[in-house]
C-alpha cells in the first residue's frame, strides 16, 4: 500500500500479486473511489488514480479467481495529503488570492513594499525563492517578498515554495508601481491683508483620494479635499511675510509631498481724508490733504465731481475754491501698480462766508469799564475772537457766536482805535471789526465820606445788631477795613454792620472805608448792651379755694417799660406795673394743682424772660354753726320754755368748709342748770 499521497497528485506505484487459484483472475476496487485498475498481467495487477480529498483513504480490493473463487479483500490505508499552494494574502482576502491574482491598488514609487504570502498543503518544510523580479526577496520574519521598486510601472511578479517532498507550487500576477507624490502650484504674488486669497495646488502621481493639510498659515483652510486638484481660501489678518506649507498624503500611502513658498501680505490698500463735518464758507479755498496706505505703491489719483476740485500732487490734497451755498458730493479713487483702487468719499456742506457784526459807542468815559459786544455770522463754529489792539481791551466771555470784550481804557487816553478779529472751525476768517471811541474825562471824585446811624437806646443782648452805614463820595469798590470791636462785619447787601455782642456792656464801635484809589473815611460811635432779662419772685404753696393769691414778681435786664403776660392760670391778672416789678391777683378757683407761667418782655425787644412755679388750691376748714345758746344768769329761774322731761329736743345747725365728701358728725354738750 502507498505510505502517502497528496491531492492532485497521481500515485501510480500501487501493485498487488494474486497467488494460487486459477487464472486468470479478477480485481475489483471497493474504495476510494478515484483509485483504478490500470494493468493486470497474470497474478499482478497495477492501480493508479489521483486523490481528490486529504484525509486517510482507506483502500479496497477484491481478487476472484476463474472459477469463481474469492480469495478475500486486500485492505489499506493511505494518508493523503492537501496539495501544495502558494497565495498572497491582502486585506481583501486574508486566506489567500489565486495565483495570477495581485492587490488592483498601485504601490507607491520610491517606496519598500511588502507581499504577504503563505504555503498551504504538501509535506511541511516549505522553502520560498523568487523568481522574478530580482529586487523582491523573501523576509523570512515577515512572511513576506519585500522590496523597494526602482521603476514605476506593471511589474510582473513569480514566487515559488518547495515542501520537504520536493513538491513545489507557484504564484504570478502583475503589480503596479505608482509614480511618486509631488505638488505643482504658484505661490500667491501680492496677497492684501484683509482681502480674501485663494490657493489652487495640484497633486501628481500618487493614487488618490488624496487628503490635503494645512501646516501653516493658521488663516488658511482647505476648501475641497479628496481629488488631485485642491483650493485653499483665508484671509490675511495682517501684513507682512506668510509662509505657506500644505502638505498631501494619497491612499496608498505614498511618501508625503509638501508644497512650501514665502509671499509677503501687503497692507490693503486705502484712502484717507478728513471730510469737514461742518458748513465751509463760500469762497473759501479748500485744501483737504489725502493720504494712501497699503497696497503696492506708485499711487494715482482721481477725483470725481464737482468740477471745481482737482488733485494737487505737491502736497497730496484735493484743492478747490466752493462757488455757492450748497452740498457737494465727491470722491478720490487712488490706484495702485497692482490696479487695486479704493475709494474715499465725502459731502461737503458749504455755507454762508464769515463776518463780525456790532455797534462801538461813539465815545465812552475813560475812567469807567469799557466794554462791547460782537456777533459772528456765517462761517463754521465754534469761533476764535481775538482782540488785536488796544491791549487793554480783554475778551471776558463767549456765548455760542458772540463775544464780550471789556477793559479799563489807559491812563490819559482821548481816544482809542479797537480792532478785533474773528476766525472759525475750519480756519476761515471774516474782515476784521473796527472803530474808533473817543474817551471823555471822569468829573471829579467827591470826598470818600461814611456815616452810620448807631442807636442810643441799649441793644439786646445774645441778638443781632444792625448798624447802618452809609458811603457817600469816592469812585465806588468801597471796603471797609479795621472793623471794631472784632464781633462785628460788614454786610455789603443790606449796608450795616452785624454781628451779635457776647455780653453786656458799652462797646465803641469804629471802621475805615477806602475806595479803589486809596481815598478813605474813618466813623466811630458808642453802642450799649443791655444785659439778658430774668424774672424773679417768690410764690406760695398753698391758697384756700375763694381766697385772693397776690404775687409780686421783678425783672432785671434789659430796657423798660415792660408788658407782662399771664400764660397760664387765666384766672391770675396783672394788676399794677413798675419799673422792674408786677403784681399778680386773683382768687382761687376750685381745689388743686396750678402750674403758673408768666412772661416779660422789654422796649428793645430783648429775647423774654419767664418766671413760673407750682402751687396748690386748698378746700375751706370745715365749719358746724348750731342754734344760739341759751343761758340763764346765776340766780335766775329757769327759762319760760323749758323742755319737759321725757319728750325730744330738737336743735337745727349748719355745717360749712371741708371737702364735702363724708358723713358729717355732731357732738352735743349739755349742762344741767334747771328745771
Amino acid at each position: 500500500c502507498p505510505t502517502t499521497g497528496t491531492v492532485g497528485t497521481p500515485i501510480t506505484q500501487f501493485t498487488l500479486t494474486a497467488a494460487g487459484g486459477q487464472a486468470p483472475y479478477t480485481w475489483a476496487v471497493s474504495s476510494p473511489t478515484w483509485l483504478q485498475l490500470g494493468t493486470a498481467t497474470g497474478a499482478i495487477a497495477q492501480f493508479s488514480g489521483t486523490p481528490t480529498t486529504a484525509g486517510p483513504a482507506a483502500v479496497s480490493v477484491r481478487l476472484t479467481d476463474s472459477i469463481g473463487t474469492a480469495a478475500g479483500t486486500f485492505s489499506c490505508s493511505i494518508p493523503i495529503s492537501a496539495a501544495l499552494q502558494l497565495s498572497v494574502l491582502s486585506p481583501s482576502n486574508p486566506d489567500g488570492q489565486p495565483t495570477g491574482t495581485c492587490q488592483t491598488t498601485s504601490y507607491p514609487a520610491g517606496s519598500p513594499l511588502s507581499i504577504p504570502v503563505q504555503a498551504t498543503g504538501g509535506s511541511g518544510g516549505y522553502t520560498f525563492t523568487s523568481v522574478t523580479p530580482a529586487w523582491l526577496t523573501y523576509n523570512a520574519t515577515a512572511g513576506a517578498f519585500t522590496g523597494t521598486p526602482p521603476t514605476t510601472g506593471i511589474h510582473p511578479i513569480a514566487f515559488r515554495v518547495t515542501d520537504s517532498s520536493g513538491r513545489q507550487a507557484n504564484f504570478s500576477c502583475n503589480i503596479t508601481v505608482a509614480a511618486g507624490l509631488t505638488i505643482s502650484g504658484t505661490c500667491p504674488a501680492t496677497p492684501v491683508a484683509g482681502t480674501p486669497l485663494t490657493v489652487t495646488l495640484t497633486a501628481q502621481g500618487g493614487v488618490g483620494p488624496f487628503n490635503w493639510t494645512v501646516v501653516s498659515p493658521s488663516w488658511l483652510r482647505v476648501a475641497t479635499n479628496g481629488a488631485a486638484a485642491a483650493t485653499f481660501t483665508g484671509t490675511p489678518p495682517i501684513n507682512g511675510a506668510a509662509d505657506i506649507n500644505i502638505t498631501v498624503t494619497d491612499s496608498i500611502q505614498s511618501t508625503l509631498a509638501r508644497f512650501t513658498c514665502r509671499t509677503e501680505v501687503q497692507t490693503k490698500l486705502q484712502v484717507s481724508a478728513v471730510c469737514p463735518t461742518r458748513p465751509y464758507p463760500t469762497g473759501a479755498r479748500l485744501e483737504l490733504p489725502l493720504q494712501a496706505t497699503g497696497g503696492t505703491g506708485n499711487y494715482t489719483y482721481r477725483v470725481t465731481n464737482p468740477s471745481w476740485l482737482t488733485y494737487q500732487a505737491s502736497n497730496s490734497s484735493v484743492v478747490g475754491v466752493p462757488p455757492a451755498v450748497g452740498i457737494y458730493t465727491f470722491s478720490i479713487v487712488v490706484t495702485d501698480s497692482s490696479g487695486a483702487q479704493a475709494t474715499f468719499s465725502c459731502n461737503l456742506s458749504v455755507g454762508t462766508p464769515l463776518s463780525l457784526a456790532g455797534t462801538c459807542p461813539a465815545s465812552a468815559p475813560s475812567d469807567a469799564l469799557f466794554g462791547i459786544s460782537l456777533t459772528a455770522l456765517g462761517g463754521t463754529a465754534p469761533y476764535t475772537f481775538t482782540v488785536l489792539y488796544p491791549n487793554w481791551l480783554q475778551l471776558r466771555a463767549v456765548r455760542a457766536n458772540s463775544a464780550d470784550f471789556t477793559g479799563l481804557p489807559a491812563s490819559g487816553a482821548a481816544s482809542s482805535d479797537i480792532t478785533i478779529l474773528v476766525g472759525d472751525a475750519i480756519g476761515s476768517s471774516a474782515t476784521p471789526f473796527s472803530c474808533r471811541v473817543d474817551f471823555q474825562a471822569p468829573p471829579p471824585v467827591p470826598p470818600l465820606n461814611v456815616t452810620a446811624s448807631c442807636q442810643t437806646i441799649a441793644y439786646p443782648a445774645g441778638l443781632r445788631v444792625e448798624i447802618p452805614v452809609v458811603l457817600t463820595g469816592g469812585n465806588g469798590e468801597n471796603v471797609f477795613r479795621n472793623i471794631s470791636p472784632s464781633w462785628l462785619t460788614y454786610d455789603p447787601g443790606l449796608g450795616k454792620l452785624v454781628g451779635v455782642p457776647p455780653a453786656a456792656g458799652v462797646y465803641s464801635v469804629s471802621a475805615v472805608a477806602a475806595d479803589a484809589a486809596g481815598l478813605q473815611s474813618t466813623f466811630g460811635c458808642s453802642i450799649s448792651v443791655a444785659p439778658r432779662l430774668v424774672a424773679t419772685g417768690v410764690c406760695q404753696e398753698t391758697v384756700t379755694t375763694g381766697n385772693t393769691l397776690d404775687l409780686n414778681v421783678s425783672v432785671q435786664g434789659g430796657t423798660g417799660p415792660y408788658r407782662w403776660t399771664v400764660i397760664s392760670p387765666s384766672w391770675l391778672q396783672v394788676k399794677t406795673t413798675d419799673a422792674g416789678t408786677a403784681t399778680l391777683s386773683g382768687v382761687a378757683p376750685a381745689p388743686g394743682p396750678v402750674d403758673l407761667q408768666l412772661r416779660v418782655v422789654d422796649s428793645i425787644q430783648s429775647l423774654p424772660a419767664s418766671f413760673g412755679c407750682g402751687l396748690r388750691i386748698d378746700f375751706p376748714a370745715l365749719k358746724v354753726d348750731p342754734p344760739p345758746i341759751q343761758t340763764v344768769p346765776s340766780g335766775a329761774g329757769c327759762p319760760s320754755d323749758p323742755v319737759p322731761a321725757g319728750q325730744g329736743l330738737t336743735l337745727p345747725f349748719s355745717v360749712a368748709g371741708g371737702s364735702g365728701s363724708g358723713t358729717a358728725g355732731l357732738w352735743l354738750q349739755l349742762r344741767r342748770g334747771c328745771g
